[in-house]
């Protein structure tokens, strides 16, 4: 089953990160979407499995928490998880970097979410 991820509000959501696995539907992280799918396990691993990126509008809070989760870690190898995408070190970096953004810009009031499509 696929996964398409979309950090939204009301303004256009813009960020810095870039370089993400793109899906059909979404692109490298830059315009705020990315294959959700590919980061699932390490988001799932992260969050203790309290938080799942198959959730069809995720809330800020969530977001938070998640950013919280990858902050705990330096590298990739730091993590158990099932590394089915064979996700390498860069790739961690750089989903560790995007919700580490949309946090910093919860934290300056914006109501940013994540919707989930599959």
């Amino acid at each position: 089953m696929g996964l398409d991820c979309y950090f939204v509000e009301e303004k256009p959501v813009k960020f810095k990160t870039t370089g993400l696995c793109g899906g059909v539907m979404s692109d490298d992280g830059s315009d705020g979407s990315f294959r959700g799918k590919v980061y699932a396990e390490i988001v799932d691993a992260v969050t203790e499995g309290r938080i799942s990126l198959y959730t069809e509008d995720m809330p800020s809070c969530d977001i938070t928490a998640i950013a919280e989760g990858f902050m705990q870690y330096e590298s990739i190898d730091d993590i158990d998880f099932d590394n089915d995408w064979q996700l390498n070190n860069d790739d961690f970096l750089k989903i560790k970097a995007l919700f580490l953004e949309a946090d910093d810009m919860i934290k300056e009031g914006r109501d940013i979410r994540l919707i989930g499509w599959w």
